[in-house]
C-alpha cells in the first residue's frame, strides 16, 4: 500500500484520535485556567492543610509515575499486540472512523489501527489524570510546584497529539516490525 493510500485510508482514524485527545487537552487546559484565575483573583484561596503540602507532593509523584509509566504501558501494549497480529491470533475489532470493509482492505494495518487507537487513549488518559490531579493540588494548596506538574502533564499530552503524519509514521514502522516478526517460509 502506497503512503498516499495509507494516508487517505487512515485519515478518519487520525481525525477521531485528534478529537479524543483534543477534548482531553481542552478539558485539562480549561480546568487549569479556571483554577489559576480563581486562585489569583482571590475568589478561591488555598487552604493550609499543614506545614507539608502533601497533595502537591503526591501530584509530583503521580505526574512523574504517570508520564514514565505511560511510555512503558504504551510500548508493552504495542509489543503484545504486534506479536498477536504477526502470529495471526489478533481478533479484529471496530476502529473509530473506519468501516469493516476499510479494515479488511487495509490488511495488517487494520488491526494496527485498533492498537494505535487503544494505545493513544490509554497513554493520553494517563497524562490527563496526572494533569487534573495536579490542578486539584494547586486548587487546594496553591503551590507553584503543583502548577508546574499540571503544565508538564498538559505539555506531555499536547506533545503526543496524533497528527496524520504521526499516525502514518507509527503504522508504517509497526507494519515493518510485523513483517520482520513473521517467520519466513
Amino acid at each position: 500500500m502506497f503512503d498516499t493510500d495509507l494516508r487517505q485510508n487512515v485519515s478518519p482514524l487520525a481525525r477521531s484520535l485528534q478529537i479524543i485527545v483534543g477534548a482531553m487537552i481542552a478539558g485539562c487546559a480549561a480546568f487549569l485556567v479556571c483554577v489559576v484565575v480563581l486562585h489569583k483573583t482571590g475568589a478561591m484561596s488555598a487552604r493550609q492543610l499543614g506545614e507539608m503540602p502533601l497533595i502537591t507532593y503526591l501530584s509530583v509523584a503521580l505526574t512523574v509515575s504517570c508520564l514514565a509509566s505511560s511510555v512503558v504501558v504504551g510500548n508493552l501494549l504495542t509489543q503484545s499486540q504486534l506479536r498477536s497480529i504477526a502470529s495471526g491470533t489478533f481478533r479484529r475489532r471496530p476502529v473509530a472512523g473506519l468501516s469493516a470493509e476499510s479494515m479488511e482492505r487495509l490488511g495488517d494495518t487494520g488491526p494496527l489501527c485498533h492498537v494505535l487507537q487503544t494505545r493513544t487513549v490509554i497513554v493520553a488518559a494517563m497524562a490527563e489524570g496526572a494533569a487534573l490531579f495536579a490542578c486539584v493540588a494547586y486548587m487546594l494548596e496553591g503551590k507553584t510546584l503543583a502548577l508546574v506538574c499540571a503544565l508538564a502533564a498538559l505539555l506531555a499530552l499536547v506533545a503526543r497529539f496524533p497528527t496524520l503524519d504521526r499516525v502514518v509514521q507509527w503504522l508504517t514502522i509497526q507494519r515493518e516490525a510485523i513483517a520482520a516478526a513473521r517467520p519466513t517460509s
